[in-house]
């Protein structure tokens, strides 16, 4: 789409129908690029300075972002004799899947059966809101979302806190919240990446049977450090 074809009085009145901002916003996302955001804005409240800042996402998009990522290093069925969370679909144990199921007041099944609906919404619910990615600026949301699901939401949020030097007790309350706004998200985003980078190497040191893995792990965290890098060069990060 060209941007000077765009006629943005249009496409205000267009997306004016939309009650609730996110919804606008992560239409406008899917739909155009960064500088036509940009100018929507500008249009949108009338001040000039608007078109050369990409404005915030919605944290739904920011959510699609991450999984985006994540999506690529748990997709299909694995049943790995050495791995000790047993079978995983889309990254999602049995043991995950059956609680999901059952506080939904549905039937247990394998994993293996899973639909992409129900991956999305165990995603959603049990690691970006638990972890709290909400809360956190674009890119370390991403890093943090990640690292929820390789590590559990405990490993995350330890991680983060080693990163921030705070007492690593996998709660993330004010003290935590604190200590990293003393640091810039894309900072804090790279050093838990290499925190996580510093870990597959002990772990595979107490565990040699998990050698097996650390190739794998380790393309994981240095193409988690590019994708980020990439992101930020198209959308806004602290």
């Amino acid at each position: 789409m060209s941007q000077q074809r765009i006629n943005f009085q249009n496409v205000i009145a267009f997306y004016k129908k939309y009650t609730h901002q996110d919804k606008a916003l992560n239409i406008l996302a899917d739909s155009l690029t960064p500088e036509q955001i940009a100018n929507f804005y500008k249009y949108w409240y009338g001040d000039v300075d608007r078109a050369d800042n990409v404005p915030r996402l919605s944290n739904p998009s920011y959510f699609t972002l991450a999984y985006t990522f994540t999506e690529e290093y748990e997709g299909g069925y694995v049943n790995h004799p050495n791995d000790p969370g047993g079978a995983t679909n889309y990254g999602i144990t049995q043991d995950t899947y059956n609680y999901w199921r059952q506080s939904k007041q549905l039937p247990v099944q394998h994993v293996a059966h899973i639909s992409r609906e129900e991956v999305l919404n165990i995603y959603y619910d049990n690691y970006w809101i638990l972890g709290q990615c909400d809360k956190l600026g674009l890119p370390l949301n991403i890093v943090h979302f990640d690292t929820c699901v390789n590590f559990g939401v405990f490993g995350g949020i330890t991680f983060l806190q080693e990163a921030v030097g705070e007492v690593e007790d996998g709660i993330l309350g004010q003290r935590t919240y604190k200590a990293i706004k003393q640091y810039s998200a894309r900072e804090l985003a790279k050093k838990v990446c290499f925190a996580r980078i510093h870990y597959r190497h002990y772990r595979v040191q107490q565990s040699p049977s998990q050698n097996v893995f650390l190739q794998g792990w380790l393309n994981r965290d240095n193409a988690l450090i590019n994708y980020i890098d990439r992101i930020c060069t198209s959308y806004p990060c602290n």
